[in-house]
Formats: structure tokens, C-alpha cells, sequence
């Protein structure tokens, strides 16, 4: 089995990774599908698969890298 499909990562562990969004910015992204799915680990915690955080990270074309997401998903959010 693929050691990332199996690696949880934790919301201060997505900083390593990179990733410096908010709690309540990446929950925004996740309801807008925009950031992968949450795996639940227990009723009071959440995670994420490392493959999934990978793939994301690596499915975004560059020149949104330039562009604030936070300042995407208020763009999508007015126009729905």
C-alpha cells in the first residue's frame, strides 16, 4: 500500500506542506470542493491524506500560485 494514501495529516501539519490558509479558509475550499476532503478520526478530529494534499498541490497551474485562493473564493462565492 502507498505510504501517503495511509499518512493523516493534521491542519498544523499542512504548513510543512505549505500550505498557510486558515482553518476556516481550507474548510471553505473543501465545502467549494476547491481543497481535498477531510478524513474524520474521530468525532473531535479531522485529517487529511497526504496523497490527496500531494495531488493537490501538484494539480494547481502555476499562475493561481500567484493568486491569493482566499481571494479566488470570495470571486466564486459572489458569483454563485
Amino acid at each position: 500500500m502507498d505510504q501517503d494514501h495511509i499518512t493523516i495529516l493534521r491542519f498544523n501539519q499542512l504548513r510543512a506542506h505549505g500550505i498557510t490558509h486558515s482553518r476556516s479558509f481550507i474548510n471553505r475550499m473543501v465545502r467549494a470542493g476547491r481543497f481535498p476532503p477531510q478524513v474524520e478520526l474521530s468525532s473531535m478530529a479531522i485529517g487529511w491524506r497526504l496523497s490527496d494534499v500531494r495531488r493537490w498541490l501538484a494539480d494547481r497551474p502555476v499562475r493561481d500560485r500567484h493568486i491569493s485562493d482566499e481571494h479566488k473564493v470570495r470571486i466564486s462565492a459572489a458569483d454563485t
